[in-house]
């Protein structure tokens, strides 16, 4: 709210932080990076109030206050699965059962999305010859396939081009969720099967902004694939877990989202085509 804003602002700025410790520099990050050009006014301000929302409502939980009545599904096309307000224990420790529930047809492994592509930041992709999926496994291979944070859009029949995430501070200018290749990502497979689809996880990786529906008070990995299988729409392909908020985001194609990645953020869920190479 407003005035929890104007609080936060002027104890941080005062020094007086004992009660949200951690936002100043949080703040303070955010501020350096719009001084290096990496987010324009809107974006800092914007990152700014939700790094107070969310350390100000964290911290009225901890002393007791109500937790807020659960929130329909709505539709906002902004949201704030930001580096704003991470929590590391949430997002870095997988809970046991969700171990055991990702390994139980496979594990780790290359997946394969049809009609999937991120678009732009042709300053951060390369491109090599492939004409076939099989030999996009094995360029990916010589590449050392394993990273979460890097995905592969098989173009045109004829270009496999590899495509990095951006950091928490380009969060708004990655590459974009869009259709029309065959994508590859290094995924945990959930063994989860529906309607001919398979639901795969991505650690700390993210389709940042151009919301769809949002759950609220999702508090783990587990009440997160819980919700997806509950839903069972496999033609909304992307869904993120963002851990520090406890929101399950669904995140459309074609609504600008961007192509992130950094350490304690949360878990991207896609409903995946076809696991390329070793079979579940």
């Amino acid at each position: 709210s407003a005035p929890a804003f104007q609080d936060a602002e002027v104890d941080v700025s005062a020094g007086r932080q004992s009660h949200f410790p951690g936002l100043g520099d949080k703040l303070r990050d955010i501020e350096a990076a719009g001084a290096e050009g990496l987010l324009t006014a809107k974006e800092q301000a914007t990152a700014k109030q939700r790094a107070i929302d969310a350390f100000v409502g964290s911290s009225s939980l901890e002393a007791g206050a109500p937790e807020p009545r659960p929130a329909a599904a709505t539709t906002n096309k902004q949201d704030s699965d930001t580096p704003a307000a991470s929590n590391p224990a949430a997002a870095s420790a997988t809970p046991p059962a969700a171990t055991n529930t990702m390994h139980a047809r496979g594990g780790a492994g290359l997946f394969l999305l049809h009609d999937a592509d991120f678009l732009g930041r042709n300053d951060r992709t390369t491109k090599e010859e492939c004409f076939s999926v099989e030999q996009a496994a094995e360029l990916i291979e010589k590449r050392g396939a394993g990273q979460h944070s890097v995905c592969y859009a098989w173009r045109g029949g004829a270009t496999l081009v590899r495509i990095p995430a951006v950091g928490a501070f380009q969060m708004g200018k990655g590459a974009k969720w869009s259709s029309g290749a065959e994508l590859l990502v290094y995924a945990e497979d959930t063994g989860h099967r529906s309607h001919g689809k398979m639901l795969v996880a991505l650690k700390d990786v993210d389709c940042c902004f151009g919301d769809g529906a949002i759950f609220s008070k999702v508090g783990s990995y587990e009440a997160a694939l819980q919700k997806i299988k509950e839903k069972d729409n496999v033609k909304q392909t992307a869904y993120f877990w963002h851990s520090a908020s406890s929101r399950l985001i669904a995140k459309p194609k074609g609504r600008g989202s961007n192509w992130v990645g950094y350490p304690n953020y949360g878990w991207l869920f896609l409903w995946a085509d076809a696991r390329v190479g070793d079979a579940p």
